[in-house]
């Protein structure tokens, strides 16, 4: 088996991303995020409480606050009702891009948050709308267009016998659906799609290639990845950064520029993994510097007040939105498309 569709737009451009990503996983984020689906789809299962009880309280605070997916309104006016939508389904894709219950023939597997099957139009076109539940608008570099979206919608056609599907996000702390596109299965579109699926599910071979997609896309096993921590230490080691660095932004080439954000980004990665691993240590055993007469440790400070949102809410709805503000437009550097 390949690639799994959820790391398909990693895995579009690195081999070893997937693995790594299952290895180490995504931290918190994940399991906050897993959590939460479990409360849309089987509120009250065995299994949903276990997942709570395994967030902190400010984790749980925070999810539920989060909004659970509405109801969609076609324009033919038919309404896609949460509450009948096909949850937690497994898909699959074999080296064809066909469908197939046969795991061992698949090359990618996944797992569609929910779904719904519609007849639309005048001719009654049997089309799949397939969103997929992300934290926010912004968790999704490519938004609709992300290659993990386009493999669930296309699966998940092909498995209920459709002609065309609608790749979707439902934004859980915004509160509303982005909708991409509807493609039809015999499109020139959906044919780029199933190239697109294919390449990314089966690029398993091969060493590591760093890049901007390590932090943009991002890969969530790059704090293990020699080829993206490495890089950047090679080259303060080499000299050749002092030079790059005593040079003006307006003195700078595009070549040094994109070779300083580039190693930017990988010793902001490098030093996050070695200050958890001294911390780590230190909670263990202080460092002791004799000559300054210290030692680094851990130590207990008076918790920070905070405001139990999720309780207000039950108890005053609506009193959050109502005294909620929004900060002026703020400035983000990344990776965008020319």
């Amino acid at each position: 088996m390949g690639n799994r569709m959820s790391s398909l737009p990693i895995s579009r451009y690195c081999p070893k991303a997937s693995a790594l990503s299952e290895q180490y996983g995504s931290g918190r984020s994940a399991a906050m995020g897993t959590t939460f689906h479990a409360l849309c789809s089987d509120p009250k299962s065995e299994e949903t409480l276990r997942l709570c009880k395994r967030l902190t309280d400010e984790e749980m605070q925070e999810i539920m606050l989060w909004h659970k997916p509405a109801d969609v309104e076609l324009e033919d006016e038919q309404v896609l009702k949460y509450a009948d939508a096909m949850k937690e389904f497994e898909v699959a894709l074999d080296e064809q891009g066909n469908y197939t219950e046969d795991l061992s023939k698949a090359v990618t597997v996944g797992h569609v948050d929910c779904a719904w099957v519609v007849s639309v139009g005048d001719w009654g076109r049997k089309v799949a709308y397939v969103p997929d539940l992300k934290r926010s608008s912004f968790t999704v570099k490519d938004g609709v267009e992300s290659l993990q979206l386009k493999a669930y919608g296309r699966a998940t056609a092909l498995k209920f016998g459709c002609e065309a599907y609608v790749p979707g996000i439902w934004a859980c702390e915004d509160g509303h659906y982005m909708w991409g596109p509807m493609v039809d299965l015999d499109s020139p579109e959906a044919e780029e799609d199933r190239q697109l699926i294919i390449a990314a599910a089966t690029h398993t071979e091969g060493t590591a290639i760093s890049g901007p997609h390590c932090t943009d896309t991002p890969c969530y096993g790059r704090s293990h990845c020699p080829e993206h921590l490495l890089p950047g230490l090679e080259l303060l080691r080499g000299g050749r950064m002092e030079a790059i660095c005593e040079t003006t932004s307006k003195e700078m080439s595009n070549e040094d520029a994109l070779t300083v954000l580039n190693v930017a980004k990988s010793l902001e990665t490098g030093l996050k993994v070695i200050q958890e691993a001294v911390k780590a240590h230190a909670k263990r055993l202080p460092i002791v510097d004799e000559e300054a007469g210290k030692h680094y440790c851990a130590s207990q400070k008076k918790g920070r007040k905070s405001l139990d949102r999720a309780g207000l809410e039950k108890e005053y709805p609506g009193i959050l939105k109502e005294f909620e503000k929004v900060s002026g437009p703020i400035t983000s550097m990344g990776w965008r498309k020319i």
